[in-house]
């Protein structure tokens, strides 16, 4: 079984959808390394583990946080320094537990604003069949897990029929199978889609490699000058490469 948790982050040119990948064997290592990580935050930043950190709430250029944080961050190379630090974390933990894999779609919008929906909708399609590509090859099956803030009316990541498991049968799916692209999803088990991302370190973690992501490849004037623009190229040992193998960094930017 993997987990995946799924991360999205847009701009007016590009829609970015993010699977962090982790197997159930490693998930309680790789959770605590994130955890760990967010405990050294609160210490040296005041930033409570519940509260929900989002690369564009920490690279805003007041450079703070949500009102609701005890204390706000008043520069943003405070900002910088924790989204840097999250993704060298979520590195070392590749390479020092393993069983992580990361899968990126990275999408060029419709000029037409109208067409934004459909975009993201078209992101999460493809990250669904690359997703579902990368379980076959390994014969896993996935949990998908998603931010309860990006629901915005879109239909949960469907899953296909379930393989004749005990274990797996028993939990809940959705889906025939036959919609949406040419792979099939037979690999895919659906459970409970959303949570609040303060709830989950993981969720929080899948939205800052989108956001990472989504700075390298339509970088603000900000992220130009803090050169967060480079911040996605720490990820390398989790990056699920057989993705699209044909890009550097596996990114599917079909």
């Amino acid at each position: 079984m993997r987990i995946y948790y799924v991360g999205e982050s847009r701009s007016r040119s590009l829609s970015v959808a993010t699977a962090l990948g982790v197997d159930g064997e490693h998930w309680n290592a790789v959770s605590e390394h994130v955890l760990d990580w967010r405990r050294v935050m609160e210490d040296e930043f005041n930033v409570p583990t519940g509260r929900t950190l989002r690369g564009a709430d920490l690279l805003s250029p007041n450079g703070s946080l949500p009102r609701a944080l005890r204390r706000r961050l008043t520069t943003l190379e405070e900002g910088l320094d924790i989204m840097m630090t999250g993704l060298r974390v979520l590195e070392s933990a590749g390479w020092r537990q393993g069983g992580i894999g990361v899968i990126n779609v990275c999408r060029r919008n419709s000029p037409f604003r109208q067409h934004r929906r459909r975009d993201r909708a078209a992101a999460r399609e493809r990250l669904l069949e690359l997703v579902n590509a990368s379980l076959a090859e390994d014969r896993r099956y996935a949990f998908f897990v998603e931010d309860e803030a990006e629901r915005d009316d879109l239909p949960a990541l469907a899953a296909g029929p379930v393989h004749r498991d005990p274990v797996l049968a028993a939990c809940p799916y959705a889906g025939d199978g036959e919609s949406g692209g040419e792979i099939r999803r037979d690999t895919l088990v659906y459970a409970p889609p959303y949570r609040v991302a303060g709830d989950d370190e993981l969720l929080q973690m899948a939205g800052l490699v989108s956001y990472a992501l989504l700075q390298q490849e339509d970088p603000t004037a900000m992220s130009e000058a803090l050169n967060f623009h480079l911040a996605f190229g720490i990820l390398k040992s989790v990056l699920d490469r057989h993705a699209c193998p044909h890009d550097p960094q596996g990114v599917d930017r079909s």
